[in-house]
């Protein structure tokens, strides 16, 4: 079956094909159900917490499975199967968030979502694992839970990013990224893409040549978690306003 077979040149996946565009309206419909439904505040603690969990596990299950597949379809590899780059990451982590509620892990997820996960949603790096294959859904349920989670923290939890939150994201990216260079000239792997671009159009190829792009990848992300904080700024100067006039 097409859904669960080794990936194949007549399956590549399309950007912004049909395919694609449904996935990524079902991943914005089922986000804003879930905020708008939070946003009421109306929900007891007993249905808060059996939301959280319930996201922690669907992000959980939808990884193994990945893993899982890769193992028993027998293309798991050193090079490519680990769970490294950011989004797996963001994923791993938003587990621990969600069960134990860590402000500093909501800081760093909050930032790697929206100026990754997000980023990885309008252009999936998904080469010949087109629809239906498993790994189609896989990615893009893993990939629009990892943003749900970040979104409920906030509406759900009251969880918030500050300004430090910005630079502490920025050293705790570098050093990661720097583990993983190191691991991609041992493994000869390119996670985190910090050892060639992908194979499959990405915000990259418009960044210039390796390693280059690295350090725009680095502007952008640092751009990008300024923009992402902008409505927090925005409601905090807000709220100054009011109780210096009250």
């Amino acid at each position: 079956m097409i859904w669960q077979s080794l990936p194949s040149s007549s399956n590549q996946f399309v950007l912004f094909s049909p395919e694609h565009l449904y996935a990524l309206a079902a991943a914005a419909t089922t986000n804003l159900v879930v905020v708008i439904y939070f946003l009421r505040g109306e929900a007891s603690a007993s249905i808060r917490k059996f939301t959280r969990y319930t996201l922690a596990v669907i992000l959980l299950a939808s990884e193994l499975s990945w893993q899982w597949w890769q193992v028993t379809a027998e293309v798991w590899h050193l090079r490519y199967s680990l769970p490294l780059h950011l989004c797996d990451v963001a994923l791993l982590l938003s587990v621990v968030m969600l069960i134990w509620r860590i402000q500093a892990l909501f800081e760093l997820v909050y930032f790697w979502a929206f100026a990754g996960t997000l980023q990885a949603l309008i252009t999936p790096d998904l080469g010949n694992y087109n629809f239906p294959h498993m790994h189609f859904f896989q990615y893009f349920i893993s990939h629009s839970m990892v943003i749900l989670a970040v979104a409920y923290m906030i509406v759900a939890e009251g969880f918030r990013p500050h300004w430090r939150s910005i630079w502490k994201v920025f050293w705790v990216t570098n050093i990661y990224a720097g583990g993983v260079a190191l691991l991609n000239v041992v493994a000869k792997s390119n996670y985190l893409m910090l050892s060639g671009k992908p194979m499959v159009p990405t915000i990259v190829d418009y960044l210039g040549p390796w390693p280059a792009y690295i350090l725009a990848l680095e502007a952008i992300g640092l751009l990008s978690c300024v923009l992402y904080y902008i409505p927090f700024a925005i409601k905090d100067q807000q709220s100054k306003s009011i109780r210096e006039h009250s």
